[in-house]
């Protein structure tokens, strides 16, 4: 059974998953509402599927890049549920995780660039190369302007 908070951009995101693969989900888009609502959606996922935080096998949590306040909400809420527990803990790369979703839905992608907003006409970027189903990083995570990101793709193509 893994717990999987989501808080690096504007979605606030709580996964579960049980020893069947089903996947539970409770998410809102809204900015500014992790504070508000994670601790929320955490009580009632765990209240819906009868879970207590000693049962979980493993908890993930988004690392960024993304919103440092939200990055720090979902830290804090972890730090809390596995106090005083032997739950692992792993965090996933954002960027890696919305390419591993890019992937899962098209089969036929070789290289795929990750980008979340990161304000003022910039993107966190990453350029991932697909490989055997693998994802493989071709850059490291950097902040760039939306038209550079743009060149660096149609040169790509």
């Amino acid at each position: 059974m893994l717990l999987a908070l989501e808080t690096s951009t504007n979605v606030c995101s709580v996964a579960f998953k049980d020893d069947e693969d089903n996947l539970f989900e409770k998410r809102i888009e809204k900015r500014g509402s992790h504070s508000e609502k994670l601790f929320l959606f955490i009580e009632e996922l765990m209240e819906e599927q009868g879970l207590k935080t000693p049962e979980l096998q493993a908890m993930l949590i988004s690392q960024g890049p993304g919103s440092y306040t939200g990055l720090r909400i979902g830290a804090s809420a972890v730090k809390g549920l596995l106090f005083q527990t032997a739950v692992p803990l792993y965090a996933v790369d954002t960027l890696a995780g919305f390419a591993q979703a890019a992937l899962d839905s098209d089969q036929n992608i070789n290289s795929i660039h990750a980008v979340i907003d990161a304000r003022r006409v910039h993107l966190y970027h990453q350029q991932l190369l697909v490989q055997d189903q693998r994802l493989e990083a071709l850059s490291e995570v950097e902040i760039l302007p939306i038209d550079t990101i743009q060149q660096t793709i149609e040169a790509g193509m």
